[in-house]
């Protein structure tokens, strides 16, 4: 037990050094946006199923990517596209009421050099003009996966440790504006990381994908 707590105390002192020297970038998850209310990936399929009104039963091994796949190819025969479907993406991810909690505040205000999230809400952005510029400057997302925003990617990149501010929130998965660009389903995640590796036979790691090109 000692050892354990040795350890955190180290990571802990390591954190705290590279934050003063703003050198640590943040990468947020879903866990970061549930005091609000906002489903994890188990919790985003099942809701956007009922709102598309689908009853598809899944086999407890299949990978939720590939469940995602099939509610969206299930929503598409149903209601003859895409746009049900991506629009109770938008809803289940718009802003809440509250748009942050103090947590984001707190969060936001541990002096990051940048904030990266695989979510694709925008409670993070919210947080930073009351924790930083009194709500009189906007924090703006960056998509990731919107070719249109290949530059801003590079510029926030160049910009890790050298700003004092955080204007911007890089988002690795896309945002749910326009949610034509989440990455969700298993073809979503082929189209920007690029097809699985071939198996190396039992045992071998779980999918790997590549890191997502930036065209110039």
């Amino acid at each position: 037990m000692k050892l354990h707590c040795d350890q955190n105390n180290n990571s802990i002192g390591e954190l705290v050094n590279l934050l003063d020297r703003k050198r640590a970038v943040l990468l947020a998850g879903a866990g970061c946006g549930a005091g609000l209310g906002y489903p994890d990936w188990l919790g985003l399929l099942d809701r956007i199923q009922k709102k598309l009104e689908l009853q598809i039963t899944f086999d407890p091994r299949i990978d939720v990517k590939d469940a995602a796949e099939q509610i969206k190819a299930k929503s598409r025969e149903r209601w003859g596209g895409d746009e049900r479907y991506h629009r109770c993406i938008r809803e289940e991810f718009q802003p809440k009421t509250p748009p942050y909690l103090d947590f984001h505040l707190n969060l936001v205000s541990l002096g990051f050099a940048g904030i990266t999230t695989t979510n694709y809400d925008t409670a993070l952005e919210n947080a930073v003009p009351a924790a930083f510029f009194k709500e009189r400057i906007a924090c703006n997302e960056i998509n990731l996966c919107d070719k249109e925003e290949r530059y801003r990617v590079l510029a926030y990149l160049g910009s890790l440790g050298h700003s004092e501010n955080l204007q911007n929130i890089l988002h690795l998965h896309g945002c749910y504006k326009p949610p034509q660009n989440i990455v969700l389903t298993r073809s979503d995640y082929e189209r920007y990381y690029g097809k699985p590796q071939d198996s190396l036979g039992q045992g071998s790691q779980p999918d790997n994908f590549r890191t997502p090109d930036i065209e110039l």
